[in-house]
């Protein structure tokens, strides 16, 4: 259509506009204009009634699981709830025991028990149990019982009321030992409201014992004389009302001092006495006796202790110290031996005891008199030589007095003089048992007079010393050489030719005479041309050859006193070899070098060194060989 009638058609009046074709009917779902149902109407009820109901058996058994969920929770919170608010809390229950921090053993001690109920229900069939430390002793024995091994008070109480609150008091003496810790525990047990179940609080105390009742006092002379017997009274006493068992008193003596003896007996030793108990209050003495030396104004201390014992071990609880001071006597002696009071000695040994006395004060004294006696089985009596002394072989003394000393008739203020004596050692201790060792040379001297002066009567004027020597052991070595030996063959030319090889048994025997000696050792070398042949008998012993040097190692440790005596001598018995050389034509060989022995003695701790001669090819222990015997031939 032209574009012109288009537009007339458009702009017509009104009129003609209704010559239009008329607006379309309102369209409605699932019908036709003709009044028809749709397709798709058909399809939504065919869709309505093959839908599940909401409701379906799965979603109503979750529903019910949820309600009784629900449900199961409020019970729970509100039982717990419940419970909550009709529970007890038992911290609320206060028990407190007050008390001595430090105490002595024995001493008496209040125990101030405390309870409180801060609960909002009263407290029933209520009952209190105290518990003493252990080892204390009740004051109050009413409700007395025990539990275990410990005293305890058990006290029944009436109803506590709520916010209430109540006190009691415990006495008992505590007994233990130095710094032991005692507790003291109390229990209070009871029952809560209309509760049927029964609860308990508890408290505690510590204490620490810090000292023990049990006191030690020496009674000692304040000075005594160099040499001077001397009684030492030590007391002891327990100032508690309870009493100890088990306890042993220990006794430490300072150098110098000769144990005599005692009063009682020591239990053990000469310084232990087993006290089986000590009583409440009791107060005992033991009275010991002995000689002390010293140097003059040297302190001797003499200390003591009380101690618990415990099965194998012991703990001190109480210990004592008493002291004197040694002085000059106004007559004073003094020894030495070979210019040594520690000196040791050696078998055989020639001895110079020097003695040396003194007047310590300003005024003389005389006549004087000095005696030493000879107290020992290890000298030889009959060569003892005093300077214008006297020996009296029958007590084995030596006497000095103004007949054979006019200076001993009167000593002047301060005069100091010297004298000697000698004696030898036996070559040779007596030795007839076992017991026969560590012998020692005990020497005593002792100077006086019968004329005291008036301003020294009542003072001890005698002055004594004591001196005391031990004797090394004795370690001897031998070394012998033999050819004909019937336990060892040997082979070979004799007299020894070059370029053959002869054999040789070698022994070495030690001798141990006096004291036990320890780490013992025997050491020798063979020249270059002599040849270990490697064996020995024992064949056990520690022996060891080094070839490059040629030395021997013998080694023996302990060695027990009077072996070779008492004891087998000790042996070791080996074989070498020498095959002479061209140069060696004519002479006599060393086989063996100087051997030597050395160890340490248990009794004086000296260090003891010996030797064997070197032993040579003419073998003079083997009478078969003979001088020319042992000469090299060609």
């Amino acid at each position: 259509m032209p574009l012109e009638e288009l537009q007339k058609k458009l702009y017509e009046q009104k009129g003609e506009a209704e010559k239009r074709e008329g607006a379309p009917g309102q369209f409605e779902p699932g019908q036709r204009q003709d009044g028809q149902e749709t397709d798709s109407s058909q399809w939504q009820k065919e869709a309505l009634a093959s839908r599940e109901p909401f409701l379906t058996e799965k979603r109503k058994k979750l529903l019910r699981i949820i309600i009784i969920g629900l449900v199961g929770i409020v019970v729970v919170v509100g039982g717990f709830l419940f419970w909550r608010s009709r529970s007890f809390d038992t911290s609320k229950v206060l028990v407190t025991v007050f008390g001595v921090d430090r105490v002595a053993s024995g001493e008496e001690v209040s125990y101030a028990v405390r309870y409180q109920n801060n609960t909002n229900v009263t407290l029933t069939d209520v009952k209190l149990t105290f518990i003493y430390p252990p080892d204390s002793l009740p004051i109050d024995k009413q409700n007395l019982t025990k539990i275990g091994d410990q005293d305890a008070s058990v006290v029944s109480l009436a109803d506590l009321q709520a916010g209430k609150e109540g006190k009691m008091e415990f006495r008992a003496n505590i007994s233990g030992l130095k710094d032991d810790q005692k507790k003291a525990v109390v229990k209070l047990s009871y029952h809560a409201g209309d509760t049927s179940s029964s609860f308990e609080s508890s408290g505690e105390f510590l204490s620490v014992i810090f000292s023990v009742p049990l006191v030690l006092n020496f009674s000692l002379p304040e000075r005594v004389v160099n040499g001077q017997q001397l009684d030492i009274v030590l007391k002891y006493l327990n100032t508690s009302d309870i009493g100890f068992l088990d306890l042993a008193l220990n006794m430490e003596y300072p150098p110098g001092f000769n144990f005599i003896s005692s009063q009682p007996s020591p239990s053990q030793g000469s310084n232990s006495w087993r006290l089986p108990e000590i009583s409440p209050q009791e107060e005992g003495q033991i009275v010991i006796s002995g000689v002390l030396t010293g140097a003059q104004e040297e302190v001797k201390a003499f200390r003591a202790n009380i101690a618990k014992l415990q099965g194998d071990s012991s703990k001190i609880v109480s210990e004592g110290l008493g002291s004197t001071l040694i002085s000059l006597s106004p007559l004073s002696v003094a020894l030495t031996v070979n210019d040594s009071r520690d000196y040791l000695a050696n078998v055989g040994e020639h001895l110079t005891y020097k003695l040396t006395y003194q007047n310590t004060v300003d005024i003389p004294i005389g006549p004087v008199i000095i005696i030493v006696k000879l107290d020992t089985k290890a000298l030889d009596l009959s060569s003892v030589k005093a300077d214008k002394g006297f020996f009296n072989s029958v007590d084995s003394s030596i006497i000095w007095n103004e007949s054979v000393l006019p200076d001993l008739k009167m000593v002047q203020p301060g005069a100091k003089n010297e004298i000697n004596f000698y004696v030898n050692v036996k070559d040779s201790m007596p030795v007839a048992s076992f017991n026969d060792k560590n012998f020692v040379i005990s020497v005593s001297s002792k100077i006086d007079s019968t004329t005291i002066p008036v301003s020294l009567r009542g003072t001890q004027i005698s002055g004594t010393d004591f001196l005391n020597t031990k004797v090394n052991a004795k370690l001897t070595l031998s070394s012998k050489g033999y050819f004909k030996d019937l336990s060892v063959p040997n082979s070979g030319p004799i007299p020894p030719r070059v370029g053959q090889e002869t054999t040789y048994t070698i022994y070495w025997d030690i001798v141990n005479a006096a004291n036990d000696v320890d780490n013992v050792v025997v050491e020798g070398y063979l020249p270059p041309y002599v040849r270990w042949v490697g064996l020995f008998d024992p064949a056990s012993a520690n022996v060891k050859y080094d070839k490059n040097s040629g030395k021997i190692t013998w080694t023996i440790g302990k060695l027990p006193a009077n072996t070779g005596i008492l004891y087998p001598v000790k042996r070791l018995v080996f074989k070498i070899g020498f095959t002479p050389s061209s140069s060696q034509v004519g002479q006599m060989i060393d086989l063996v070098s100087e051997s030597t022995i050395s160890g340490s003695d248990t009794f004086t701790g000296a260090s003891l060194q010996g030797t064997a001669r070197a032993i040579r090819s003419d073998l003079p222990d083997d009478s078969s060989i003979g001088y020319d015997g042992g000469k090299v031939i060609q």
